[in-house]
């Protein structure tokens, strides 16, 4: 199994999942990704052994496993208290 792979599992991600965060590390690295489809078919072909990954794309992948929760967005109040505000106002 490919450690890409592997990892990816590890996470409990599904194949969009990984690519979504690649998506959107790319967008704020200003790179530019294929496709959503033509980034879950290399994939799919870098998973078997299929493809290499090319490196921009390794770069990419690799900080979405180091980082796994640096695309979540903090939240400082629950959604009630969010509510009770904008009531508030």
């Amino acid at each position: 199994m490919h450690p890409c792979h592997q990892r990816r599992l590890t996470y409990g991600w599904q194949p969009m999942q990984l690519i979504g965060r690649i998506e959107i590390i790319a967008a704020h690295a200003g790179i530019d990704v294929p496709k959503t489809y033509e980034l879950l078919r290399y994939l799919f072909l870098w998973e078997q052994h299929r493809e290499p990954i090319p490196q921009r794309y390794a770069v990419l992948i690799e900080y979405a496993f180091r980082y796994p929760n640096a695309l979540i967005p903090e939240r400082t109040a629950t959604p009630s208290s969010d509510a009770e505000h904008a009531c508030a106002r």
